[in-house]
């Protein structure tokens, strides 16, 4: 829905009120009035803070680009941060992790946490709060992800790059009226796929809590008015 909604108001020009907006040239093609083009480097920093793992609490999460999800923005597991070793980069939560290595393969997503993940990542964040769900639907974008890994390095194994690269990126910023209204409207949204993390590890825990003691017979459920249709006791 967030990705949906962002289309809408900023690809198609739909947001609400703009049939009283008039549209002027950029160099983006036409755009409303009170807009503007400028680089993805204006609107969202790059942060490049290095740690090393003898600095690291066992309270972080460690999230290297390998369980970063493809082209989803719900986050299903980390690794324990006793496997963190080299090349490691901190982030906050909130931030945005954009998976740098293998660009195309499109690994976008908001972090549940503070945390740790390595120098294949970009950690991003707005350079202003009113800009974070922009920010964040922007980075996510098809188009953002192709111009990331048309400006990468390497042949084998190429990875974008963020000064003459991604945070070079023309794109349209609208009025501060629209970015806050947005804002109002996505954030809740994208906060709540950020609680999906949790609410997975809640599970998880849960199960394998019980699994054993079900196994086990320690929990007896012969009770319990469990009702299985057929078609599934065939399969």
């Amino acid at each position: 829905m967030a990705k949906l909604i962002y289309e809408e108001w900023f690809v198609k020009f739909r947001f609400p009120g703009h049939e009283y907006v008039k549209m002027v040239p950029s160099e983006l093609g036409e755009i409303p009035e009170g807009w503007k083009v400028k680089k993805i480097k204006d609107v969202i920093y790059s942060i490049k803070k290095t740690i090393k793992s003898d600095e690291l609490s066992d309270d972080l999460y460690y999230l290297p680009i390998d369980l970063i999800p493809r082209k989803s923005m719900l986050l299903k597991e980390t690794k324990p941060i006793s496997d963190a070793k080299s090349s490691l980069v901190s982030f906050k939560e909130g931030d945005i992790l954009f998976g740098s290595m293998r660009a195309y393969f499109h690994k976008v997503i908001i972090a549940p946490f503070d945390g740790i993940t390595r120098s294949t990542c970009f950690v991003l964040r707005p350079k202003s709060l009113d800009l974070w769900s922009f920010s964040y639907l922007t980075l996510y974008q098809d188009q953002t992800v192709s111009y990331a890994s048309q400006h990468s390095n390497g042949a084998t194994i190429p990875y974008a790059v963020w000064k003459h690269g991604l945070g070079d990126m023309n794109i349209i910023v609208p009025s501060k009226t629209v970015i806050e209204n947005f804002e109002e409207k996505l954030s809740p949204i994208l906060k709540n796929i950020m609680l999906y993390f949790f609410k997975n590890q809640n599970l998880r825990k849960t199960r394998d809590l019980l699994l054993p003691k079900l196994i086990s017979g320690e929990i007896d459920v012969s009770d319990l008015d469990i009702h299985i249709r057929n078609e599934l006791l065939e399969s």
